[in-house]
């Protein structure tokens, strides 16, 4: 793993603003800034993108039956002021949360696809 995980702060431990910007400095790092980046982790496939206003995880329906138009769902959504994961919802989650996806990324346990 690249990054040191314990260097990150957990978004209850820092202000949205301080938390989003770890994964600006990371996306910066990895040169990804700006990219929308198409990934698989743990089998799953998802679309990411940080900007300098919002990091967002969109997980990608594997399902070949579904229309065109339902083609996935954001998992998580991440900007200056707040932090929304899908565990926010009334549904159980199996999605990883905010602070795993910075682990996740930062340490290059995704596969760009």
């Amino acid at each position: 793993m690249e990054e040191d995980n314990a260097s990150f702060l957990n978004p209850a431990e820092i202000s949205p603003k301080d938390f989003f910007q770890q994964f600006i400095d990371v996306f910066e790092r990895k040169g990804w800034l700006n990219v929308n980046l198409h990934i698989r982790h743990k089998s799953r496939r998802y679309r990411i993108l940080c900007t300098g206003k919002e990091f967002m995880v969109y997980r990608i329906n594997d399902n070949c039956g579904i229309t065109p138009g339902i083609p996935g769902w954001p998992v998580c959504m991440i900007n200056h002021e707040r932090i929304i994961e899908d565990t926010h919802m009334t549904f159980e989650s199996t999605e990883p949360c905010a602070y795993e996806w910075l682990v996740h990324l930062a340490g290059s346990e995704v596969e760009i696809i």
